[in-house]
Protein backbone atom coordinates (compact mmCIF):
# COMPACT_ATOMS: atom_id res chain seq x y z
CA UNK A 1 0.00 0.00 0.00
CA UNK A 2 1.46 3.54 -0.76
CA UNK A 3 0.73 6.44 1.42
CA UNK A 4 -1.94 7.64 -0.76
CA UNK A 5 -4.30 4.31 0.44
CA UNK A 6 -7.02 4.81 2.84
CA UNK A 7 -8.44 7.34 4.56
CA UNK A 8 -7.78 10.82 6.12
CA UNK A 9 -10.20 12.74 8.87
CA UNK A 10 -10.91 16.12 10.09
CA UNK A 11 -12.43 17.82 12.63
CA UNK A 12 -12.69 21.46 12.53
CA UNK A 13 -14.92 24.35 13.66
CA UNK A 14 -16.57 26.32 10.81
CA UNK A 15 -15.43 30.05 10.93
CA UNK A 16 -18.69 30.92 9.47
CA UNK A 17 -21.51 29.43 11.90
CA UNK A 18 -19.25 27.99 14.44
CA UNK A 19 -20.85 24.38 14.25
CA UNK A 20 -18.23 21.70 15.40
CA UNK A 21 -17.72 18.82 12.39
CA UNK A 22 -15.98 15.46 11.03
CA UNK A 23 -15.28 14.59 7.71
CA UNK A 24 -13.72 11.49 6.55
CA UNK A 25 -12.06 11.44 2.48
CA UNK A 26 -9.01 9.85 1.12
CA UNK A 27 -6.00 10.28 0.86
CA UNK A 28 -5.80 9.80 -2.25
CA UNK A 29 -8.27 12.77 -3.48
CA UNK A 30 -6.26 14.81 -0.36
CA UNK A 31 -3.22 14.42 -1.99
CA UNK A 32 -3.82 14.32 -5.59
CA UNK A 33 -7.00 15.70 -6.59
CA UNK A 34 -9.88 18.23 -4.65
CA UNK A 35 -11.53 18.09 -1.20
CA UNK A 36 -14.81 20.08 -0.49
CA UNK A 37 -16.26 19.17 2.82
CA UNK A 38 -19.35 20.71 3.46
CA UNK A 39 -20.36 21.79 7.29
CA UNK A 40 -23.22 20.26 8.63
CA UNK A 41 -24.32 23.77 10.54
CA UNK A 42 -24.69 26.14 7.83
CA UNK A 43 -24.10 24.25 4.84
CA UNK A 44 -21.01 26.49 4.19
CA UNK A 45 -18.17 24.50 1.74
CA UNK A 46 -14.72 24.64 3.12
CA UNK A 47 -12.09 24.03 0.82
CA UNK A 48 -9.18 21.06 2.52
CA UNK A 49 -7.21 20.23 -0.79
CA UNK A 50 -6.63 21.62 -4.00
CA UNK A 51 -4.11 19.97 -6.29
CA UNK A 52 -5.83 20.41 -9.24
CA UNK A 53 -5.71 24.49 -9.20
CA UNK A 54 -9.90 24.39 -8.91
CA UNK A 55 -9.87 27.14 -6.64
CA UNK A 56 -6.58 29.35 -8.06
CA UNK A 57 -5.40 28.31 -11.42
CA UNK A 58 -2.12 30.61 -10.13
CA UNK A 59 -1.84 28.62 -7.05
CA UNK A 60 0.87 25.86 -5.86
CA UNK A 61 -0.84 22.64 -5.04
CA UNK A 62 -2.16 22.87 -1.41
CA UNK A 63 -4.32 21.63 1.65
CA UNK A 64 -5.55 22.97 4.86
CA UNK A 65 -2.41 22.09 6.55
CA UNK A 66 -0.71 24.32 4.10
CA UNK A 67 -3.17 27.16 4.31
CA UNK A 68 -3.33 27.16 8.04
CA UNK A 69 0.42 27.47 8.17
CA UNK A 70 0.32 30.52 5.94
CA UNK A 71 -2.03 31.87 8.76
CA UNK A 72 0.52 31.16 11.32
CA UNK A 73 -1.49 28.41 12.81
CA UNK A 74 -0.39 25.00 13.20
CA UNK A 75 -2.32 22.00 12.60
CA UNK A 76 -2.24 19.06 14.61
CA UNK A 77 -1.48 15.89 12.68
CA UNK A 78 -2.81 12.59 15.27
CA UNK A 79 -2.79 8.88 14.18
CA UNK A 80 -3.15 5.66 15.36
CA UNK A 81 -6.12 4.06 17.36
CA UNK A 82 -6.04 6.65 20.45
CA UNK A 83 -6.42 9.91 17.96
CA UNK A 84 -10.40 10.57 18.81
CA UNK A 85 -11.97 10.14 21.13
CA UNK A 86 -15.95 10.47 21.26
CA UNK A 87 -17.55 12.04 24.63
CA UNK A 88 -20.97 11.87 25.18
CA UNK A 89 -22.19 14.83 27.11
CA UNK A 90 -25.67 16.29 28.18
CA UNK A 91 -26.88 19.77 26.90
CA UNK A 92 -28.46 22.11 29.58
CA UNK A 93 -31.85 21.32 27.55
CA UNK A 94 -31.15 17.74 28.80
CA UNK A 95 -30.42 16.40 24.98
CA UNK A 96 -27.05 14.27 24.30
CA UNK A 97 -24.42 15.52 22.38
CA UNK A 98 -21.12 14.13 21.13
CA UNK A 99 -17.66 15.71 21.37
CA UNK A 100 -14.77 15.04 19.82
CA UNK A 101 -11.48 14.89 22.17
CA UNK A 102 -7.64 15.11 20.07
CA UNK A 103 -5.69 12.65 22.73
CA UNK A 104 -2.40 13.75 22.98
CA UNK A 105 0.54 11.51 23.15
CA UNK A 106 0.33 8.73 26.07
CA UNK A 107 3.11 9.58 29.04
CA UNK A 108 4.98 6.54 30.08
CA UNK A 109 2.77 3.85 31.42
CA UNK A 110 5.26 3.99 35.03
CA UNK A 111 4.28 7.31 35.65
CA UNK A 112 0.28 6.03 36.40
CA UNK A 113 -1.21 9.03 34.59
CA UNK A 114 -3.50 9.23 31.53
CA UNK A 115 -2.95 10.50 28.47
CA UNK A 116 -3.92 14.03 28.35
CA UNK A 117 -6.25 15.23 25.79
CA UNK A 118 -7.03 18.72 23.68
CA UNK A 119 -10.08 19.35 21.66
CA UNK A 120 -9.01 20.35 17.98
CA UNK A 121 -9.81 23.95 18.18
CA UNK A 122 -9.11 24.22 13.83
CA UNK A 123 -11.55 26.68 12.19
CA UNK A 124 -11.36 25.85 8.98
CA UNK A 125 -12.01 29.04 6.08
CA UNK A 126 -14.93 29.02 3.66
CA UNK A 127 -14.06 27.90 0.25
CA UNK A 128 -12.55 30.68 -1.92
CA UNK A 129 -11.73 32.65 1.47
CA UNK A 130 -7.72 31.79 1.59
Amino acid sequence: MGDEDGKLMIVYTCAVCETRSMKVFSKHSYYKGVVLVRCDGCQSLHLVADNLHWTNADMEPTNIEDMMRRRGIEVPRLSGAAALELVLQKTEDGQASTKVVALGAAPSASAGTSAASTELQTKVPKAGAE
